[in-house]
Parts: C-alpha cells; structure tokens; sequence
C-alpha cells in the first residue's frame, strides 16, 4: 500500500507497539522517517522511486529507533549513473549496519548486505555494490568486523582498496575472509597480508606467489579453477597440509608442483598429504623445501600411491629426519635411494604404494641390521616380496604389524616364529 503523511502517523499511533511486519510505499520518502514510532518493528519492505542517497538517511533513523528490525527490503530504486559513485549511500549502509543490535538483513534491488552483531560477521552480495555504484571501502569503518564472506562473481583486484583500507585502520579486526567466486591477485593478498589479525581464508587465488601471503594463517582452502589447477587446504590445529588436484577430467593437463615452495614455511606444519595425480617429479622443489624447512619437525608424508616419486624426490624425502608415517610409491626409484629410508631415525610406520619386484631388499636388510629398529608397521601394496625380502621382514626386530603378499610361501616358515607381529595381513600369489 502506498502512505502518506496522514495516514503513516496514523499507522504509528495505532500500531506503534504492536506491528511486527510492514510492506508499504510513501507518496514523499521523508515520510519514511515516521516509522522510527513502530518501536516492536522487525521486518520491513519498501517500495521507492529514488536513488538510494535520498532514502538512505530515513532509513538509518528507523533502524535506531526499532531494536528488534532485522530484515529490511528496499525495491525499485533508481540507479545512479554508472560513473558516479553514491559515497553518501555507501557510509549510510555502514551507519545501518553498525546501528542494529543483534543481525540485521538489507536487500536493496536484489542486492544483499548482512550483518551478525554477536559473531560480528559480515555478508556481502558484490551485486549489490555493482548495481547501486557503492563504495566498498566504506566497509572498513565498520567496527569491529571480524569476519567477511563476499558472495558473487568478482573482477581482478576490486577488492584491493577495501583491503587497503582494512589495513590501514589503527586498530585492525579482521580475522577470516571467505569468497565463493573470482580470484584475488597478488596485490590483494599484499594488502592482506598487512592486516595482523587475518588468519582465515577461503577463496581462489590466481597467483602462486600470495602463497607467501598465507603462511601465517591458522588455516586456508584455496581452490584453482583452471587447468591444472589444485585445492590446497591447511589447519594449524592439526598441523595438516593438504594438496590435490582440483577438477580432473580426461584429457586435462595434470596438476603440478609449481609454486608450493612457500607453503613449507607453515607454522606447526607436521601432516603433508599429496592427494590425486601430478606431472611426474614436479614435488621435487617442494619436497626439497620442506626438508629444509620442517626436515626436524614433519612427523608425516602420505603421497597418493598413484604418484611415482623420482630418485630426487624420494631424496628429499631421506633428508626428513623426523618422519614417523611415510606413504608413497617408488616403482621408478634405484634400490640404492630406497635404501636410504633406512636412515631415517624415526620412522615407525611405512606404507609403500608401489615397487619394483626384489627392489625392497636393501631396505629391509638395513631396517633388520639397525641396532635401534624403529619400524612398527609395514604395509607393501602390489608387487608381492621374495623369499629373500620376507626373510629380512622376519629380521625386523620392532615390527608388530605387517601386510603384504607373498610371491610363494617360501619364508612362511621363519616369519611364523615371529611372536611379536601383532598384527599381520598376507596372501600369497603362486608365480
């Protein structure tokens, strides 16, 4: 229905401690004012032909006087001419939302804004933004802001002055950021980066190099939607990196390593898991990072047993000295660098994905010679182990569990004296 002055003083005299919910239009928008008597409003819908600058301030009026308003729908505002940007509406919506007392939900035009006063988290359709020519650095006078998720398809470095603004602030709030759709570049993540109190992110990225930008984060999903690309997610409470390729499809050109150097600078980094298939001996870098950068402190590497690690990798993966979980594949790896795991100090579960037939047999003779065996579990997928490999594995002093297949039960024999093994899961396979 449409009001006019008579009639909306009228409405906030009869109603005025009892309406909850209004949809209704003014004949004059400074009438939009006198609803601030609606003192027990909670869901309002207005009907305007204006621009936004003209409302904005009524608006913010109604909201301070009636505490319990939380969803505001304005329609048919006019729009501004594209190249003038309505500075006074974007500070008016900032005034809004710091003006309700617990959520608050405005649409104007579609367009959506929202704000949770208790977990001080702010939602943001950028529509709303593009369609109205708001100012999205206005945002960052809104106190405190501790969490943002901006919603909708976003241009190449739209975001950066808001962020600039964010940083710039003397005291900073800004504690986790989330976008569903566009990417943020390197300079976005730059004035990221300058807010001491962000350490939540989700959102993608469409250069490696802000992976520099992240390695203070608690925590971070980071998605690449191209081909190629990847989803690295890490939790500082877990101490767990994740790596996989994001989207495969036949044909595609595998994911790669490239650019992940950084990631091994992660505080309280101790799980790495590579899921799913990459270009063959691209984690070389990264792995040769990671051993020098957590080579004292990573207890566990799980690689995808579809990933084949190359002689370098698996090198780098012997100067881990602090491994305790090793996953991963050598089917291309020289016995001379398989050998090599037997030197790794700690390492008390091995899994291995993949390997050449007989290409064990050095490993384990060493695994048996230590003085000060450290191996508990073995597990060895696929090729089945030789005589000569099983009667190493019986030499194994600290190993309580172990799954394999044998190639003929030639070593059954001396692995049944065994009474330590605790655990076993064998078959055999006639040659």
């Amino acid at each position: 229905m449409r009001i006019d002055p008579r009639e909306s003083m009228e409405l906030a005299r009869l109603c005025g401690r009892s309406l909850r919910t209004l949809e209704c239009q003014f004949y004059d928008p400074l009438d939009i004012q006198l609803l601030s008597e609606l003192t027990e409003l909670e869901e309002l819908h207005l009907t305007v032909a204006e621009v936004l600058g003209n409302i904005s301030p009524m608006v913010l009026e109604v909201i301070k006087s009636c505490p319990r308003l939380a969803t505001i729908h304005i329609s048919n505002v006019f729009m501004n001419r594209p190249s003038r940007v309505d500075i006074k509406s974007s500070f008016m919506l900032v005034g809004m939302l710091e003006a309700c007392r617990d959520k608050i939900d405005i649409q104007i035009n579609g367009g959506c804004i929202s704000f949770d006063r208790e977990t001080n988290k702010l939602l943001v359709a950028i529509n709303l933004y593009y369609r109205n020519n708001l100012l999205m650095e206005a945002l960052a006078c809104l106190r405190p802001l501790n969490h943002l998720e901006i919603t909708g398809c976003l241009a190449a470095g739209s975001l950066r002055d808001l962020f600039a603004a964010l940083a710039t602030r003397t005291t900073h709030y800004l504690q986790s950021l989330s976008i569903d759709k566009g990417s943020l570049d390197f300079g976005d993540t730059m004035e990221l980066a300058k807010i001491t109190t962000w350490t939540s992110f989700t959102g993608q990225l469409s250069d490696v190099r802000s992976f520099w930008h992240l390695i203070h984060l608690s925590d971070f999903k980071v998605f690449e939607k191209r081909i190629g690309g990847r989803k690295i997610t890490f939790d500082q409470s877990t101490g767990k990196l994740t790596v996989s390729p994001l989207n495969v499809s036949l044909g595609d050109r595998l994911a790669n390593g490239i650019g992940l150097n950084p990631l091994a600078g992660l505080q309280n980094l101790r799980k790495v898991f590579i899921a799913g298939v990459f270009e063959y001996g691209s984690m070389r870098d990264f792995l040769g990072q990671l051993a020098a950068c957590q080579g004292e402190t990573l207890q566990e590497l799980r690689v995808d047993r579809r990933y084949e690690m190359s002689n370098e990798e698996l090198r780098e993966v012997s100067r881990m000295k602090s491994l305790r979980t090793l996953v991963c594949s050598v089917s291309h790896v020289q016995d001379i660098e398989i050998e090599q795991l037997a030197h790794l100090p700690h390492l008390a579960v091995l899994v291995v994905g993949s390997h050449r037939a007989g290409s064990l047999k050095n490993l384990l003779g060493s695994l048996a010679a230590s003085k000060c065996p450290t191996l508990v579990h073995l597990a060895v997928r696929g090729e089945s182990l030789t005589p000569q490999e099983v009667t190493e594995v019986s030499a194994i002093g600290s190993l309580k569990g172990l799954e394999c297949a044998f190639c003929s039960t030639e070593g059954l024999d001396v692995l049944s004296q065994r009474n330590c093994i605790e655990h076993l899961g064998i078959t055999t396979r006639e040659d």
